[in-house]
């Protein structure tokens, strides 16, 4: 996969400035926003890219204290701790021991080593990459009209997003957005409802997320619900089964990979998700009992 490659090229990156790092340098490696970076890095390491540029920092600054040519408190500092609290406190967390005793040389270190998907010696610690459970089962390119997304929308991470699905049906949202449904826009497929992600933070855990439906571009957005206009383009429409929580974490890496393969590319300058929950593919399935179901996805990309 072109992410392995990618992280390749980011470990490298980080090791070599490991003391200097921009995060616009590693959007730029991976030609993508660095929030939805953060979570592909999250996903296939296992840890966040700050918290492995940290582990990093102090399995180095170990290594100095066994030399034990400077100074504990100069170590801190030169690894970017300002004082010798602070660096202890983060070195005992990590390493299970104080600074002082690594410096007396009386415990074994647990050290953090670099990453790597291709060498698996002495110095490198292969990351085992997640295995892909899910299944892309058709990928199409669809040039599609201005519309707009009328729904229930606040902030959210991967965590809470599906309390607002409960909250979504449990609190009167679906019922508005059914009152409307005459404006609904026909995009080929019977559904129940998305879910339209945009906005990402820096982290990539955090997002603007939209639960609702797509409606013409003129509808009136009734009180309390949110409205979001969706610019006329091409994007990708990927169908991917399996069970939820392995669609849920595959789905990115599925299509993305798809669109690079047939000559695309992922428009980030206009970047949305959206999952679409059909009634063939998801309701039916889930009122049958069955595990595995189909998710529509969306994608806006460039030829």
């Amino acid at each position: 996969m072109k992410f392995y490659k990618d992280i390749e090229k980011v470990i490298e990156y980080i090791e070599t400035h490991i003391m200097d790092i921009n995060f616009d340098e590693i959007a730029k490696i991976v030609g993508m926003p660095m929030g939805l970076y953060q979570r592909i890095f999250s996903y296939i390491c296992g840890v966040s890219i700050t918290e492995y540029i940290k582990k990093r920092r102090l399995s180095l600054a170990a290594r100095e204290l066994i030399k034990g040519e400077k100074k504990v408190i100069d170590i801190a500092i030169s690894y970017g701790y300002q004082t010798h609290a602070s660096f202890s406190r983060a070195f005992k967390e990590q390493m299970n021991i104080s600074p002082s005793l690594v410096r007396k040389n009386t415990c074994e270190l647990k050290e953090y080593p670099r990453f790597s998907f291709q060498d698996n010696d002495d110095t490198y610690y292969v990351v085992k990459g997640r295995r892909v459970m899910a299944e892309l089962i058709k990928i199409e390119y669809e040039f599609q009209e201005q519309k707009k997304i009328i729904g229930y929308q606040k902030q959210t991470d991967f965590q809470h997003a599906g309390q607002m699905w409960q909250e979504y049906f449990s609190n009167g949202f679906s019922e508005k957005v059914k009152e409307i449904e005459n404006y609904n826009i026909d995009v080929g497929i019977e559904y129940i409802s998305l879910g339209y992600m945009r906005n990402f933070d820096d982290t990539g855990q955090a997002f603007e997320y939209t639960i609702g439906k797509y409606f013409e571009k003129d509808t009136i957005v009734p009180k309390g619900l949110t409205s979001i206009n969706i610019p006329a383009g091409l994007v990708a429409h990927g169908k991917i089964k399996g069970k939820l929580n392995d669609i849920l974490v595959d789905a990115y890496f599925l299509l993305t990979e798809a669109i690079e393969k047939n000559g695309y590319k992922i428009d980030y300058d206009n970047f949305y998700w959206c999952d679409v929950y059909t009634y063939d593919g998801y309701c039916s399935p889930i009122e049958k009992g069955e595990e595995i179901i189909v998710l529509d996805y969306y994608m806006p990309c460039i030829k």
